[in-house]
């Protein structure tokens, strides 16, 4: 184990990124996962990530742990952590004769990390769920352990740490000495508990489940060649374009979330049975408004009865023996969200891609510890200021339309794409709709002029509703838009509100708004 530690982490971050000075708290989120480095062995690291708690942040290294399985002693692994902690949430970090005050806002963990740092049954036993005290259920035709019922009652920070249900607990946590909350401040992760959890299980019953909710052949044929058509229509913002069903098991969580929030609602709508159908809309609608950064807020409580209603279904559906620990948790993430804000906000989908970055700097199986603390050392050394620019234009052409008194704009000039804050906006397929004064439109063209950056764009003329159930979609924003206008406008890159992913459907066009990226 080598202990990298909080405090330079955070100063590290203070040095990268400047904005961050402005802040007199540094709250942050804290990740612990292990990650396999071979498929030949069983070397696998066991990082304990930080990260401040913006927008722009980006995961740093507090502590790394390698070993041929999981560390045994959470005691000792977490030991430099909990006690370096422990000084800077009472004592807050100096920073260049600046005080600033941390706190710990989350621990964004998958379930066997979870309790593994709460010493609490794993997601398998009969007293496992870390949000309320209802006992499993073992199947033992199936070997499963179900969650029917969803009115047990609530655990609390104060039921947890007095151990009202003993049954819960393996031993004592070893963060029970820091000023946190064991279950309000350990909230459930969406990328695994939905991503690769629920949708991963939807999929699997509908291609291996059961004959009664099992697609035929022909339709998943059709439904796998309906998504990879939507390849060259999927905007940069997903690293993953769509892929095959016949693929499944190797699809990422990112591709996951794809298929539930932007392509799933499409390409099943006309494939799977009208039941099975609206129970996924049931599920893609409530994430898609606690994956909203504002519709999560207000809306909380709808999207809980929306996934109650999920929940109950699916078991009518699919078998009550199918309620398990990741079905039955969808009822408690409306409960997170109203504590840590809309999914993202909160999701492992940062520490995973930096994971991933960590596993390319090993170039060789010996010695693998010495070679990723050498690369993160060169790497805190370099220049990795980040700061808040203008919009990037790029790939300069020349053929774009312009509108007819462009002359007075002299000198004009033409790209391809935009880079504004958080996402690409282009006039290529994939990445040309977004929101502008509340309208539906397409980008035909950028510009750099004596008045900034500008986009020639042209409305959609129609704008209806993409689906009535379980709510009207206008609702949340999803529209089925048609009748593009040939009329050209122009306005600022600073009028653009949001993007869409503009999916074509029936002649028309579906547009989504991309959630976990904002303009």
């Amino acid at each position: 184990y080598c202990h990298f530690g909080l405090a330079a982490g955070l100063k590290q971050e203070l040095v990268n990124n400047p904005s961050f000075c402005r802040l007199g708290h540094l709250s942050i989120h804290v990740n612990i996962d292990g990650v396999p480095l071979f498929k030949s062995s069983n070397d696998q690291f066991w990082p304990i990530l930080g990260m401040v708690h913006q927008q722009s942040a980006e995961p740093f290294v507090i502590g790394l742990f390698h070993g041929k399985c999981k560390p045994k002693n959470p005691t000792e692994y977490l030991g430099d952590f909990v006690a370096e902690a422990q000084e800077l949430l009472q004592d807050g970090l100096l920073h260049e004769r600046k005080q600033y005050q941390v706190s710990i806002a989350a621990f964004v963990c998958d379930a066997p990390a979870r309790s593994f740092l709460k010493q609490v049954k794993q997601h398998n036993g009969y007293h496992s769920c870390e949000k309320c005290s209802q006992p499993g259920e073992w199947h033992h035709d199936e070997r499963r352990m179900a969650y029917p019922e969803m009115n047990a009652r609530l655990r609390t920070d104060a039921s947890f740490n007095s151990r009202t249900d003993e049954d819960h607990h393996i031993a004592e946590s070893p963060l029970s000495v820091l000023p946190i909350g064991l279950v309000s401040q350990f909230p459930l992760d969406y990328m695994h508990l939905v991503c690769l959890g629920v949708v991963r299980r939807l999929i699997s019953l509908w291609v291996d489940g059961p004959l009664q909710v099992r697609m035929p052949h022909n339709v998943r044929v059709s439904i796998s060649e309906h998504l990879e058509s939507l390849q060259h229509y999927t905007p940069v913002d997903f690293a993953r374009k769509p892929r095959s069903l016949f693929e499944r098991s190797r699809w990422k969580a990112t591709e996951c979330r794809l298929f539930l929030l932007y392509t799933g609602p499409l390409v099943l709508k006309d494939n799977l049975p009208s039941e099975l159908y609206q129970n996924f809309m049931l599920l893609s609608s409530a994430i898609r408004i606690l994956a909203h950064p504002c519709l999560c807020y207000e809306f909380a409580d709808f999207a809980k009865t929306l996934l109650v209603q999920f929940v109950e279904h699916f078991a009518e559906l699919y078998g009550s023996d199918q309620v398990v620990y990741n079905i039955h948790n969808l009822v408690h993430l409306p409960d997170d969200c109203k504590v840590h804000g809309h999914l993202d906000s909160f999701s492992s989908f940062p520490f995973e891609n930096f994971l991933g970055q960590m596993k390319r700097l090993i170039r060789k199986q010996n010695q693998v510890m010495s070679q990723v603390i050498r690369r993160l050392a060169e790497m805190s050394k370099a220049d990795k200021k980040r700061v808040s620019s203008a919009p990037l234009l790029s790939q300069e052409h020349f053929r774009g339309p312009l509108l007819s008194d462009m002359c007075a704009f002299v000198p004009v000039h033409q790209f391809k794409k935009l880079s504004l804050k958080s996402c690409t906006v282009g006039i290529n397929q994939g990445d040309c709709c977004v929101k502008i004064n509340g309208i539906v439109c397409v980008v035909k063209n950028i510009l750099s002029t004596s008045q900034g950056s500008q986009v020639i764009f042209s409305e959609f003329l129609q704008t209806d509703s993409f689906f009535a159930y379980p709510f009207d979609s206008s609702r949340i924003g999803v529209f089925k838009v048609s009748h593009l206008s040939n009329e050209l406008k122009i306005a600022s890159s600073r009028d653009i509100q949001l993007k869409y992913a503009l999916f074509p459907s029936s002649g028309k066009y579906v547009a989504f708004p991309i959630l976990h990226t904002s303009v």
